[in-house]
């Protein structure tokens, strides 16, 4: 985006260049019914609804009329899988009123509904053509196939329209041009009629905002760009032959832009402003050479720089009525005689109600509060431009520009410049989960204008040690079954998300929190997922059980063969995988019951291992510790019976007694094997099998983790890190986690009853901004290998939150 006048150079090279198409070069927008406001274009349409649902700033206009009304209106569009390229329009139907059109190749599974559904279909004809009326529930849709191709309506007057025009004239040509630059490789392709289109755009943005992005203009396209945290879009704004471009002068950069204050809630930066001869117009304003609108606080402010600061200072002199010193500024109030015709040069509708001279800028402040805080920021140099979030921002925009805006997405609820009256209420119902700006770009020259929108997480840009701030909020199509965990990436050597819903499919998501793909699972994951290197060539494999099945899957959601296996009796522990030697000779170890299953890595039973059956179902997933050359398997049997192996299966130690065992997992702590009893006791073997016990006070439903050198519990409300012991609220708790990572230890335990996230240190005190929202286990780790550390968690029922320790 840095290179805006080669890429105008070019888009205009190829728009104006281009001759007149010929022949029988047919376009799918070339079905579309005539005079469409809104086109969409896109490759894989799952793939955009998957990204728009993720996108947290699309979704601040969920609340909002036209938000409510477009998502029913093409709420049909779940029922159409298209395989490539396909084109959706929005035309108008009546006054404000407006059906959808999708056009897509066809093939035998475009179209399905669910079962489930109410459904009926019959034929209609029109001008000797059939096509269908399909009536889903209380909705009624149009389709219509011909020549390989597939229409699919809101409206049988639409259908009707493509019919009439079969075999006739294309598309407009303009269109065609622009529909033909458009990125094949974008998420989506947006083509805006702004004349068609007015009534929309009108639900969505101010007058304001339509006066700066529209301004005379024929046709926008953008191209788009989505994740969960970044929304990016391009593209290009033509003007017709009877609607010429406006007069903005040569695009260029404006030092006004390092100017915007830190508390701004939008700004616009207007470049080179070169207004018309007009005699209506005082001579005074041609002085003016760039200007800038920004709002403080819902009040606006406009500098204006001047070639003359004095003499348009002067001019404004029989309009003052009070003046007044603020710091070293002097500030001037306005009579209602002064009308302003100045704003009018940038399409600003705006009332002053008072102004200052500041170096070589005029400054007007709606209020006079605005105005001071304006000149507050000024003097301490507090700007938007200092921000790490604004470069974030700003280096994916154009250096040179004829309008250039910024708007704080958290102040949109507060903010009535920027969209329409009803979004603007909307969204005083939304919150971003983290400050984040989004920058807008129009730049104009020789009969065109090149547009640039970008978004992205910001921070604040003061000092952020201790701050726990959100890196994404991801929903998926159902509520998580599982707790989300981190997995490597072994290309990347990233970390992303994998998780598994309540319809059984398991999703892996990457580090921008984006669905990267979802498989359907025959039953639940029991417990977490392993990763492997089966291949033993460095690409990583997920290995995990659900009841029915063991599975091994590779990073793209394909199974390895030969696997999954199947087995007679329901799998009824985790999977636990033993890798000895560290040499990727993997045992793997499944449950049924009391049966234990010994496979290796071409899915076959090991014939060598004698442990086949325990007396009873075992309490939990089978264990691996190694001490020195020496390997122990550790099987807990119901109720009460402690079997530790070698890898053979045969006993390798025995305990001198037995306990009630509390179902905890056996830990390699103080140099024994540590695990509790029922009733509360910490008891230790040594490797001769001698045991020591040690009561604890824990009550019945304790949970504990340990290393080496650490011990933590969780007994009702007692939370125990060594020998410190911190009281939590009563609540309902996970078990906890001990994390190493950089020399630190970190310790987690969530309380799912209050949705609260705690991370302790090894001391026991609590970091810093904890407790943060979530609802399930932890898991810990650098995601993206930034030195800073990551958590991800279930959020609300479908929601996968990642957070970052600054």
């Amino acid at each position: 985006m840095k290179k805006a006048l080669p890429l105008l150079l070019m888009v205009f090279t190829t728009l104006i260049g281009c001759k007149s198409e010929t022949g029988n070069d047919s376009l799918l927008i070339d079905h579309l019914p005539r005079n469409p406001a809104v086109i969409v274009k896109t490759e894989n349409l799952g793939a955009l609804k998957t990204d728009l649902i993720n996108n947290e700033f699309l979704n601040l206009f969920g609340e909002s009329d036209i938000y409510t009304r477009l998502s029913r209106l093409l709420s049909p569009l779940t029922h159409v899988h298209p395989k490539g390229e396909t084109v959706i329009a929005l035309n108008e139907v009546g006054k404000n009123s407006f059906d959808f059109t999708l056009v897509a190749e066809n093939h035998p599974e475009i179209f399905s509904i669910d079962s489930s559904l109410s459904r009926s279909a019959k034929t209609l004809s029109y001008e000797g053509r059939q096509f269908k009326e399909l009536s889903i529930e209380e909705a009624k849709l149009y389709s219509l196939s011909f020549d390989n191709i597939f229409l699919l309506s809101s409206s049988q007057l639409l259908i009707e329209n493509v019919i009439r025009n079969l075999g006739e004239s294309k598309s407009e040509e303009s269109l065609r041009k622009l529909y033909r630059v458009s990125e094949d490789n974008a998420a989506a392709s947006i083509f805006i009629h702004h004349e068609n289109g007015a009534p929309l755009l009108r639900e969505i943005l101010s007058a304001s905002s339509l006066s700066i992005l529209a301004a005379s203009g024929e046709w926008t396209t953008l191209d788009i760009s989505v994740d969960p945290n970044k929304l990016q879009a391009s593209g290009i704004t033509t003007f017709s032959e009877t609607n010429s471009q406006p007069q903005t002068g040569e695009p260029r950069h404006s030092e006004l832009e390092n100017l915007i204050p830190v508390n701004a809630s939008a700004a616009s930066i207007f470049s080179h402003i070169q207004p018309k001869a007009d005699k209506s117009v005082d001579s005074i304003y041609y002085t003016i050479t760039e200007g800038s609108k920004m709002v403080i606080n819902n009040d606006a402010v406009i500098a204006l720089r001047s070639t003359d600061p004095e003499a348009f200072s002067d001019h404004l002199g029989p309009f003052i009525q009070t003046q007044y010193d603020f710091r070293d500024f002097r500030l001037h109030s306005l009579s209602e005689e002064f009308n302003g015709d100045i704003f009018s040069l940038i399409n600003i509708d705006f009332k002053a109600a008072v102004f200052s001279e500041i170096g070589d800028m005029i400054v007007f402040g709606e209020t006079e509060d605005a105005l001071k805080s304006f000149i507050i920021n000024y003097q301490n140099n507090t700007v938007l431009s200092k921000l790490p979030s604004y470069t974030g921002v700003r280096k994916n925009l154009a250096d040179t520009y004829s309008v250039h805006t910024i708007i704080n997405l958290n102040e949109l609820g507060e903010n009535n410049s920027v969209f329409s009256e009803n979004i603007t209420q909307s969204l005083k119902k939304k919150k971003l989960t983290d400050a984040r700006l989004l920058g807008i770009q129009k730049t104009t020259d020789n009969g065109f204008s090149l547009v640039n929108i970008y978004t992205e997480k910001m921070d604040t840009g003061v000092a952020t040690t201790g701050m726990v701030t959100q890196v994404f909020n991801t929903t998926l199509e159902n509520e998580l079954a599982t707790r989300p965990q981190f997995v490597i990436n072994h290309r990347s050597k990233q970390r992303e998300v994998v998780v598994q819903d309540i319809q059984n499919y398991l999703y892996l998501i990457n580090p921008s929190g984006k669905v990267l793909w979802k498989k359907k699972l025959d039953s639940r994951i029991i417990g977490d997922i392993e990763q492997v290197d089966l291949y033993r060539n460095g690409r990583l494999q997920l290995a995990f059980n659900t009841s029915g099945k063991f599975y091994i899957v590779d990073r793209n959601g394909n199974d390895v063969a030969p696997f999954p296996k199947t087995f007679e009796e329901p799998i009824t522990q985790p999977l636990a995988v033993f890798d000895y030697d560290k040499n990727k000779n993997y045992r793997f170890c499944i449950v049924s019951g009391n049966t234990i299953h010994m496979i290796n890595r071409e899915g076959k039973q090991v014939n060598g291992f004698v442990y086949k059956k325990s007396k009873g179902a075992l309490l939990n997933q089978p264990k691996h510790i190694r001490i020195g050359r020496r390997d122990y398997l550790i099987f807990q049997e119901h109720p009460d019976q402690l079997k530790i192996l070698h890898r053979t299966g045969k006993p390798r130690i025995t305990p001198e007694q037995n306990f009630a065992l509390s179902g905890n997992p056996v830990f390699l702590y103080d140099d024994k094997f540590s695990t509790t009893t029922a009733s509360g006791d910490l008891i230790q073997l040594d490797q001769q099998g001698r045991v020591s016990s040690v009561n604890m006070d824990l009550q019945e439903g304790h949970l504990i983790d340990a290393t080496i050198n650490t011990f933590v519990s969780i007994s009702e409300n007692k939370l125990r890190i060594k020998d410190q012991e911190i009281t939590l609220d009563y609540g309902i708790y996970t078990e906890p986690r001990i994390f190493y990572i950089y020399d630190t230890i970190y310790i987690a335990i969530t309380d799912t009853q209050s949705n609260k996230v705690y991370v302790f240190n090894s001391r026991g005190e609590l970091l810093e901004n904890f407790p943060v929202y979530g609802n399930s286990a932890i898991d810990l780790h650098d995601m993206d290998n930034d030195k800073k550390i990551e958590i991800v968690t279930r959020g609300d029922a479908a929601t996968v939150i990642v957070y970052q320790l600054n």
